[in-house]
């Protein structure tokens, strides 16, 4: 079963990886100091294209590996480590989800687990035992506590916890950021 899933998504994940090899190289190719303002939408849309496909990638390489430790074989992304680790913030690969919701916007959505705290950071009390993450190109989303069974919800549900999820602020750039 497992051999059949991976080979019906090796043409999906070949044509992603290509996908994505060839916006980053058009997106790296241009030259922004000169760009006027269509160009730069152009490497806006570009990029875009490259987020998704990146997406895509890694959702393929996911399910994959999830399907070969279900078997008991060698997951294909050995390379990969088992969990993603990012600002003190340990999130397990097989929570991962991908909806679209009603307007056509396409959602990532993850569990993401706080480590134990460290130095100064202290997440706010709704965060400290985790949050579910939504992540599309035209905004970020969290939803706390992390609702039991969300991992196999259908998805007008995943939908419905989208629309009560609260908005992320947006950060502001590291180079504009006050040092502490």
């Amino acid at each position: 079963m497992e051999s059949e899933q991976s080979g019906a998504a090796a043409p999906r994940l070949a044509e992603a990886q290509e996908t994505l090899k060839e916006m980053l190289e058009e997106a790296c190719a241009a030259e922004v100091s000169n760009a006027d303002t269509g160009q730069l939408l152009r490497i806006e849309k570009v990029l875009a294209l490259a987020n998704e496909a990146a997406r895509e990638v890694i959702s393929i390489r996911r399910k994959r590996r999830r399907g070969a430790a279900r078997t008991g074989g060698s997951g294909s992304d050995a390379q990969e480590s088992p969990s993603a680790t990012k600002g003190g913030t340990v999130t397990p690969p097989d929570t991962h989800r991908i909806v679209e919701d009603s307007n056509g916007v396409r959602w990532d959505i993850c569990a993401i687990h706080p480590s134990a705290p460290t130095g100064r950071v202290q997440l706010p009390e709704p965060y400290r035992s985790g949050w579910l993450f939504f992540d599309s190109v035209l905004q970020k989303r969290r939803l706390s506590p992390i609702p039991d069974g969300w991992e196999t919800a259908p998805e007008e549900l995943l939908r419905a916890m989208c629309d009560r999820a609260e908005t992320v602020p947006e950060r502001a750039p590291a180079s504009r950021r006050k040092p502490d």
